[in-house]
């Protein structure tokens, strides 16, 4: 059986590991982004409104939750 602490910090490890990919891939987010704009052969893509987009945290209720606001 393995030691209670030592799983732990493995588990910990673990989450240290994906935050840091997670704090990786928000920084290319950008990069990638300019690229698929600047591109001059790239076929033109409607860009997603403000509502659309990702936001971190992100909320993923219902939209009829959402739009039902204070």
């Amino acid at each position: 059986m393995k030691d209670l602490y030592e799983v732990l910090r493995s588990k910990e490890m673990d989450i240290a590991r994906v935050r840091g990919e997670i704090q990786a891939l928000r920084g290319i987010i950008p990069l990638l982004e300019e690229e698929t704009t600047s591109s001059p052969g790239s076929p033109e893509r409607p860009s997603p409104s403000s509502s659309q987009r990702n936001r971190w945290p992100l909320d993923l209720s219902p939209a009829d939750q959402r739009s039902s606001g204070p």
